[in-house]
């Protein structure tokens, strides 16, 4: 059933083409390849994912050859992460669809297919290749790469129609900004045994072809970096004016790159020196390579770096021989540093990066592979979500705000049933509403989950753009992919803070992790015929925040296509431990307004720029009344609990207890 349409994701490993992650569409064909596509290529293209993919594009290049045959999952889990997310989430365009990832090795022979596949090619993120094909006389003939117009005359309705003819009017991708990928591409990928492919591009060729030619300047300076990485002190002067040359720093940083990649950097006190020298003044620091340096030249240079407080980004991806305790050594409060990537390092725990990031208020993401890969790696079975709550898990301290509570209401119901509209016709009656007994469209459209976004690392600024993400895609969503069940609008919440930034607004390309328990629970419910969601009403205490979002439709008949939706949003927390006083009720707005430098981080004016950012985008949105969440959320409480006790479920929703 439907038109399916996988992804694959390939590069160029060791001159093998290989896979490294692979997504399944049920229902993608026309224009949304072309679309999804073209989202893919600026997620990929985005500047702040090119750290992570290069790390994870490094660590498939140490990978042996048996590796690419073994039963993993999802080895590469950024990728997957960004590949998931493009390929199924536009918040702009209300566009959201469920996305399967499948293991990164299946074979074109282990797919269900018949609408073709899209193949995108990684090994130059600054030129990245794409192409689309068809599976229909494969493998009795060679796949045939399709540029987007190729793909689209498929489905003209002419079938006299060349696939050479034009068909710009039809496609978003521009054909001469992204290169094709060419048949020798897919004969090597797809042919285990057809040799190593050793061809290079047009532009290697040009590069290496540069790389050959030295000036007498950059014969003496190469002589000089060589002179300063053996003995710093050989000849001050000569250094001192060297230092002012303004490519020696850069050429500095690329020769102890190269020669560290080689594994003949030489590690001794003079090093750190150097490092001094070739990193002065740069804001992002990238010492991933340094994998034969010892831990104490290691952490000394690091700490050196980091006393200036300009460096604002640090790569220590790979870097295994650091522990711990070095790097809670190295990452002090006031060292202003705001993003650290210690990807590929399985030595550091997801505890440690908790705990680096109640340390220091200043960052805004820490990239680590366990948090890309933990909500990934899971079996879709009931067992093993238990399992997986139980594990170890990251948890945000510096972020008051634990859950998001999403209650789905039709004020008035169908058949014409009573308006649920108190007399006041503002609120809802919520006793009457039997809000979270179901979370499924097939009963009445109204449902409550809870969606615990509390162990991901979220900054002020990553929130409001999660929730912008969240309710721009709600609201303008045109087939109720987005909402009608909870499993359906938590994964359009997974997937609007995996591609909230933690650094600027309006931006939906930069890819942070999923909330791991989040998208277990939907992952879960999506595969089973319950339309119950497992996680139980959370335990609040005073000075933990909740957000609640309200989404009211309207609809008079079950034939009406377009239903008046309305939102209501209100940052909440119980005002006792036991919640009989009822809850403090606040607007985000107001919330924002409270948040200090201290405590989260934030500077009064990146507040400022929240706020306005917030009224422009979300005018839409309204506020709650204290005593109408008074009255929602002992409801919906009272409702959870019996879905609690009852069913598969209990099991389930009590390891969310545990958890």
């Amino acid at each position: 059933m439907g038109q399916r349409h996988q992804l694959f994701v390939v590069a160029k490993i060791r001159n093998r083409y290989r896979t490294l992650a692979v997504a399944h569409r049920q229902w993608l064909y026309e224009m949304g390849p072309v679309e999804r596509c073209l989202r893919l290529i600026q997620i990929f293209q985005a500047g702040p994912n090119q750290i992570p993919i290069k790390q994870e594009l490094r660590a498939a290049c140490e990978k042996d050859d048996d590796f690419w045959t073994t039963d993993s999952m999802q080895p590469f889990p950024f990728i997957a992460t960004c590949l998931l997310v493009g390929s199924s989430f536009e918040p702009e365009d209300g566009y959201q669809h469920r996305v399967h990832s499948l293991p990164f090795n299946v074979t074109l022979d282990q797919i269900d297919n018949n609408d073709g596949i899209t193949i995108i090619d990684l090994s130059d993120t600054k030129n990245i290749r794409y192409c689309f094909a068809f599976l229909d006389d494969w493998p009795q003939k060679p796949l045939k790469p399709l540029s987007a117009n190729g793909y689209l005359v498929r489905y003209e309705t002419n079938p006299g129609r060349d696939e050479d003819e034009d068909e710009d009017e039809h496609s978003e991708i521009e054909e001469e900004k992204y290169r094709m990928i060419t048949k020798d591409i897919l004969r090597n990928w797809l042919n285990p045994t057809a040799g190593d492919d050793k061809s290079l591009d047009h532009d290697e060729q040009q590069a290496q072809l540069v790389g050959t030619k030295q000036s007498l300047r950059e014969q003496t300076m190469e002589q000089l970096i060589d002179t300063l990485l053996r003995d710093p002190d050989h000849d001050p002067d000569a250094m001192a004016e060297a230092r002012h040359l303004p490519d020696f720093a850069s050429k500095l940083r690329n020769k102890i790159s190269s020669l560290a990649a080689a594994n003949e950097l030489p590690s001794s006190p003079a090093l750190v020196r150097c490092l001094g020298i070739a990193f002065d003044g740069q804001t992002a620091v990238d010492l991933s390579s340094m994998t034969q340096i010892t831990p104490g030249l290691l952490v000394e240079a690091i700490s050196s770096l980091l006393e200036s407080g300009i460096v604002k980004s640090l790569d220590l991806s790979h870097l295994r021989q650091l522990s711990e305790k070095d790097l809670e050594g190295i990452v002090r409060t006031k060292s202003g540093l705001e993003t650290l990537y210690i990807l590929q390092m399985p030595q550091i725990s997801l505890l440690c990066v908790g705990s680096l990031w109640a340390k220091n208020t200043a960052f805004k993401e820490i990239y680590h592979t366990d948090l890309f890969g933990r909500p990934l790696n899971l079996t879709h079975r009931y067992s093993n979500l238990v399992v997986g709550l139980q594990s170890p898990c990251i948890t945000d301290t510096r972020n008051p705000i634990k859950n998001i509570l999403f209650a789905r209401v039709l004020s008035k119901m169908y058949n014409g049933e009573p308006n649920l509209r108190k007399d006041d016709g503002i609120t809802v009656d919520w006793q009457r509403s039997e809000l979270g007994l179901s979370g499924s469209h097939e009963e009445n459209h109204m449902f409550f989950s809870v969606f615990p976004i509390n162990d991901m690392l979220l900054t002020p600024t990553k929130i409001v753009n999660g929730l912008v993400n969240f309710l721009r895609c709600a609201s303008i969503d045109s087939d109720s992919c987005a909402l009608s069940e909870s499993y359906l609008a938590g994964y359009t919440m997974v997937k609007s803070f995996a591609s909230a930034s933690p650094y600027k607004t309006d931006d939906s390309t930069t890819i942070g992790p999923f909330p791991n328990l989040l998208y277990k629970a939907c992952s879960t419910t999506a595969r089973t015929i319950s339309p119950l969601w497992p996680v139980p009403f959370p335990y609040l205490c005073p000075g933990e925040l909740s957000i609640v979002i309200i989404n009211e439709q309207s609809p008079s008949t079950r034939l009406e296509k377009t239903f008046p939706s309305k939102f209501r949003l209100a940052v909440i927390s119980p005002k006792t431990a036991d919640k009989s006083d009822g809850y403090r009720v606040q607007s985000l707005e107001a919330y924002l307004e409270g948040l200090t430098e201290c405590s989260s981080g934030i500077r009064s004016e990146e507040v400022a720029a929240l706020l306005q950012y917030w009224k422009q985008r979300m005018s839409f949105v309204g506020s709650c009344e204290a005593a109408e969440i008074d009255e929602l959320l002992p409801t919906a409480e009272k409702n959870l609990e019996k879905v609690k006790q009852s069913c598969i479920w209990g099991n389930v929703s009590r390891a969310w207890d545990r958890e």
